[in-house]
């Protein structure tokens, strides 16, 4: 790699520039002094030359004329003709010494702007240093007037300056070659150590990037361990709270289990259930509530959902969410805030109930909504096991064609009844009644008319029992029984009384006859008529015997005097 100059000079050619222009000055001033003093051998023509030396230097110094190498080159060798000529044509030694000087300086800055570590360059450049002084030399030696001695002096001077710009040169190239060679090891290093470093920065931004990535399968990992622990956990409540459905199969516990297991395991605000009477086991809408309120309000509660406050949401084949529910949102649900949830229950196309879930933390169901359907489905297969259940409790203790409880029930409640009653000193009243001239409406209109009779007496005692708190069961064929726990005679005749006047009222019709029904009965009461428990059930049929035998249609109250004379009357009979 040799030394060059490209279009710009070196930092050591512009400080020679400005020592040249610095030397021109001083023989600018001599020559202007010596012409003021009237030097021999000092003219006008000296002055302009060295004027113009002056010019070029400043030109070049300040870098007018260095933005270009061929520009510079010119000037520098017009500069190097003009020394030569100053050289071997002014006699004044100072201004010979200056000039030779400036030779050296010139041939410094010359040998830079070409590869002078190159041989053939090295003699071609000495060369064109010598070819102008030899020309001027010959010529100043071929002038008639001119002093060889003078002359050979300048020559010598001349020569002086060149060789000790050869040798300069020499030197400094080979100083510039070791420099170069170490700067150009320097090079190497550097580009080395930025090619490390870019490599480096490459592995960082590699390195980088795999921990980026590895953050977000961090991130990722984290989050399905988070599902997994979820699920994990969503399955052991889900197998916890089958094990508790279905250890139970009464429909009113399975209710109570559900609810407060799912409110306790879930940290929730409230967990309902309403089951409606279309269930074909029950007679009515059924409403458990686990809650963090009252009694009387979740009685409220449970009494505005069987008013059919969810009956909007329950109507959605999806239920309803609502993870951004405030406070006094829905009216049935004023003092809570958070997410809400409404899932509808499902059985065999049938709505059948629903769920209400409440928990204070807003986005709750956001991602658990399949747990709460899968404990619905579970719920659901345990509430077919209590519905079966309390079907098959239903057909061993209610009569198959009225629905009213039968007589083998009839004996077990009346005996708890009875004991409670006896243990609470609370009056229990009894009556049992029997359908006028039953036999005729078999004989005359058939057996279906006659269980149509049957029914419709069993629903008007039904009807009556249910609204005050009563017990109705068919007793047998067509004798039934409505006992009112904690009601005295009293009240058990006014609510007997309903009873057969909404019979009277009946008018059954069979091919266009409309046929009238009438019934007989019998009151009694404990303690009141009867201190024997055992024997309460014979006291009535005692007083219904005498209402039948007093011209039926009738309601007679037991006593001592109406089993005298039953008895006297069925002595007769034998």
């Amino acid at each position: 790699m040799g030394i060059t100059m490209e279009n710009q000079l070196t930092e050591m050619q512009k400080i020679s520039s400005r020592v040249n222009a610095v030397l021109s000055v001083a023989m600018l001033g001599f020559a202007v002094a010596a012409f003021v003093t009237e030097m021999e051998g000092v003219g006008i023509a000296w002055i302009c030359i060295c004027a113009l030396l002056v010019i070029f230097d400043f030109l070049l110094a300040v870098g007018v004329m260095n933005h270009h190498r061929v520009t510079w080159i010119v000037f520098r060798g017009v500069e190097l003709v003009v020394i030569y000529v100053i050289i071997f044509f002014n006699k004044e030694l100072i201004i010979q010494a200056i000039c030779a000087f400036y030779l050296l300086l010139l041939l410094l800055q010359l040998v830079f702007s070409f590869d002078y570590s190159d041989s053939i360059t090295k003699v071609l450049t000495i060369v064109m240093w010598s070819i102008p002084g030899i020309i001027l030399l010959i010529f100043s030696i071929l002038l008639k007037n001119s002093d060889l001695m003078a002359v050979f002096d300048s020559f010598i001077l001349a020569a002086c300056a060149c060789i000790i710009g050869v040798f300069i040169c020499n030197i400094g190239v080979s100083e510039l070659g070791a420099l170069e060679k170490k700067l150009f090891a320097q090079y190497r290093l550097v580009e080395s150590v930025n090619e490390i470093n870019e490599e480096l920065k490459n592995h960082q931004e590699k390195v980088k990037r795999a921990n980026e990535e590895l953050g977000v399968q961090k991130i990722k990992l984290e989050a399905a361990y988070n599902r997994i622990n979820s699920a994990n956990a969503e399955m052991i409540l889900q197998n916890k709270i089958l094990k508790a459905i279905t250890s139970v199969i009464e429909i009113d516990k399975l209710l109570a289990i559900m609810t407060k297991s799912l409110k306790q395991e879930l940290s929730l605000s409230c967990c309902t259930i309403l089951l409606q009477k279309n269930l074909q086991e029950l007679d009515e809408d059924i409403c458990m509530a686990e809650a963090d309120m009252t009694q009387a309000q979740k009685e409220l509660l449970c009494s505005q959902i069987r008013g059919g406050c969810l009956d909007d949401f329950l109507a959605q084949e999806d239920g309803f969410v609502d993870n951004h529910m405030e406070n006094g949102k829905y009216g049935f649900l004023q003092q809570w805030e958070g997410s809400l949830l409404v899932l509808p229950m499902i059985r065999e196309d049938v709505k059948v109930g629903g769920l209400l879930v409440v928990h204070e933390e807003f986005d709750f169901f956001a991602e658990n909504r399949v747990f709460f359907d899968t404990v619905m489905s579970q719920f659901m297969i345990a509430l077919d096991n209590a519905a079966l259940y309390a079907k098959m409790q239903h057909m061993a203790t209610h009569d198959a064609l009225t629905g009213l409880h039968n007589r083998g029930h009839l004996n077990i409640w009346l005996e708890k009844s009875l004991d409670d009653a006896r243990a609470n000193k609370k009056p229990l009243a009894l009556a049992l009644m029997d359908i006028d001239h039953f036999k005729k409406f078999n004989d005359t209109y058939g057996h279906l008319f006659g269980d149509l009779v049957i029914k419709s007496v069993a629903a008007q005692a039904k009807l009556v029992a249910k609204k005050n708190g009563g017990f109705a069961a068919r007793y047998g064929g067509e004798e039934f029984v409505v006992a009112f726990p904690g009601k005295t005679v009293e009240d058990c005749g006014h609510y007997v009384e309903q009873i057969r006047q909404g019979i009277d009222a009946l008018h059954l019709e069979y091919e266009g006859v409309y046929v009238t029904v009438h019934v007989s009965v019998g009151i009694t009461g404990y303690p009141e008529c009867c201190t024997d428990k055992n024997l309460i059930l014979k006291h009535a049929d005692a007083a219904m015997y005498y209402s039948k035998e007093h011209g039926r249609n009738r309601v007679t109250v037991d006593s001592a005097e109406i089993l005298s004379q039953v008895g006297l009357m069925a002595e007769s009979m034998k």
